[in-house]
Formats: structure tokens, sequence, C-alpha cells
């Protein structure tokens, strides 16, 4: 009960800050704990979740040191700067090399090649109009992804004019969604598409083109699409099964990509990395999400998660990396231009 020589306004409009505070206080403590558990992510595929939001933890971590040093009266306030520091140095040391990454030095005058990965999403807003945004993208070879149904599967047809050679797996299984397309020769292709049934339960789809083009190399490219991290173990058998894939190609000149549906500060793609034989060129280009993934969603402003990645053998140089043209898809795509090592 206030006195009655004060104004109960007066202290509800000072505390109202307070209260403030010590909300903003709770939820960058909060991030800054959850960013301390996902190192644990190692270990546990359901602490590895909280690894794709890594920079959310840093930024949390961040906001705590800055409120327990600015504000020392607040109850905890030391307890608030240590927490901080500890999230945001663990989630900092995961997402900064994704970002300072650089590219390799320039490339000398000569010939190349550009790649493009695109999950062109099966409720695609306008799949006529996403087409002729890739067409005029200034890619070689577009590598698609959930072409799961008629109106998706527009984006492939429109695109044979102007890429005449394809690897479409959708022509000869209803169950793969995948296809390659390419201005370049494509003098052989294959696909495979897992089973979903004992014993063959690798669930995998990919579709794998051998490109024959002057002055390139011999080279492969693939298309896959990763099941997304939560689904139980269908991810981690499809991994598998692609690094066993890769193998059997020429390492050195292969180009993969896709929606892996993981971010590269999750450990999971970490041990991909490190088993595919190839060296990811994408580093923390945001491409998820164009839209939320409903049928009448509208744009969002800006992406938040990079989770479609193109990775290439030790033979090509990378001469740039951007984020593809805005479409009727819930995913930005990659571009990525490589260059063969002299």
């Amino acid at each position: 009960m206030p006195k009655p020589d004060q104004d109960p306004g007066l202290l509800h409009a000072r505390s109202t800050p307070g209260l403030a505070l010590s909300f903003v206080a709770g939820v960058a403590a909060g991030l800054s704990l959850m960013g301390l558990l996902s190192a644990a992510g190692a270990w546990s595929r359901f602490l590895d979740l909280l690894n794709h939001v890594t920079p959310l933890f840093a930024l949390g971590g961040i906001a705590a040191v800055a409120i327990g040093w600015l504000t020392p009266g607040l109850p905890g306030a030391r307890a608030l700067a240590v927490l901080g520091l500890a999230g945001a140095l663990g989630a900092g040391a995961r997402a900064a090399p994704e970002w300072l990454q650089s590219l390799d030095a320039a490339p000398r005058p000569g010939p190349s090649v550009t790649v493009l990965t695109q999950n062109v999403w099966e409720a695609n807003q306008d799949p006529h109009a996403t087409a002729a945004a890739l067409a005029g993208s200034g890619a070689d070879i577009i590598l698609l992804q959930e072409l799961n149904n008629p109106r998706a599967r527009l984006v492939a047809r429109d695109l044979e004019r102007a890429y005449p050679f394809h690897a479409d797996c959708t022509l000869a299984n209803r169950w793969c969604s995948l296809a390659i397309v390419s201005r370049l020769p494509i003098s052989a292709w294959s696909f495979h598409q897992g089973g979903w049934k004992a014993p063959d339960w690798d669930r995998l789809a990919m579709v794998r083109a051998q490109i024959d083009a002057p002055g390139l190399p011999l080279f492969d490219v693939v298309s896959s699409k990763l099941a997304h991290p939560w689904t139980g173990d269908l991810q981690r058998t499809q991994i598998p099964r692609l690094v066993a894939v890769l193998k059997t190609l020429d390492q050195d000149h292969a180009v993969l990509g896709g929606d892996f549906n993981l971010t590269p500060w999750s450990f999971a793609l970490r041990r991909f990395d490190r088993q595919a034989g190839l060296v990811r060129r994408t580093h923390g280009l945001a491409t998820w999400p164009n839209r939320l993934p409903t049928r009448t969603a509208p744009l969002i402003p800006a992406p938040l998660l990079p989770i479609d990645q193109v990775y290439a053998g030790r033979g090509w140089r990378t001469v740039s990396v951007r984020r593809g043209p805005r479409t009727g898809s819930d995913h930005f795509g990659v571009l990525v231009t490589l260059s063969p090592v002299e």
C-alpha cells in the first residue's frame, strides 16, 4: 500500500522500466544458457537442433553482458554478465568462422562454370516466374529440388528451352523430386531413390549428371535434398549413403548442391564436411525463408537460415558465392561460380 503522499501512477511509471529490463535480462540469460547447452550437440541430436540458431545465442550473450555490466544494481547482474560472456564466446566460436571465411584468391582469366542450387518448393507460388528468374540468373547448371507435384514440375519444363540438357529423375520415378538442367552438355546421368520400406531403408534421393564441356574438366554434379534434422533417424540414414555416392566420383572435380536442411553451425553438417571429400563453398549465406511455408504466406524481408549448400572438389577455385534471385519458392537459391585450378 503506497504512503498517502505518494502517487500510485508515479510508482507504476517507475516500476515499468524495471520490469521490462528484468524481462530482457531473463531472455538474454535464457539464450546464453541455450548457447552453452548447444555445445553438447556434438553428442546429442536433440541439442544439436539448437545450433541452427547459434547467432541468436551469440546476440543473447552479448545482451546479457551489456545488461550485467551497465546495470550493476540489477539483482544477479554479475552472474548474468558471466553467463552472457560464456554463452557469447561459445556461440561466437561456432558462428564467426563461417562469416570470416574468405574466398580464394581472385582467379586468373580463364574458363569458369556457374552452378545454381534451388529448392523449387512443392507449393511454389508462381512456377512460371520462378523459371524466368532462374533462367535469367546467369547459371550454367541448375540443381533443382522438391519437384514434388505437377505445379512444381512446371519450373523444370519452362527451363527446357534455355537449358537443353537434362538429368530429371522425376520422369523415371514418381517418388523422385530432383532434376539437373544444364546449358553445358550432359554426357551421362543417373539417380538414386532409396526405398521407404525394409530392407532398402536409406531414403536418400539424389540425381547425378556428368558434364562434358569444352575448356572444363569432365566433372559430375549432384543434386540432393536431406530430410529435416528432427525427423528421427531419417537424415542420419541419408547422409552415409550420400557420402558413399560421392566416394565413387572424381572428388577433385565433383560438385554437390542442394537443400541440406542443416546450417553450418550444426555438428551434423560439420561431420558431413569432414566425410564428404569435398569443400563447402557456402559460408553463412542465409537462404530460408523467402516466405513462410504456406500457400498464401507473404514474403519475408530477409532470410535467416543458411540451409542450402554447395560443395566442390579441390580441383575448383571459388570465384564468387551469392544468393539467388527471389522466386515463388520459400527458399532462395545459391549461385556459386567456380574455375578450374591450374
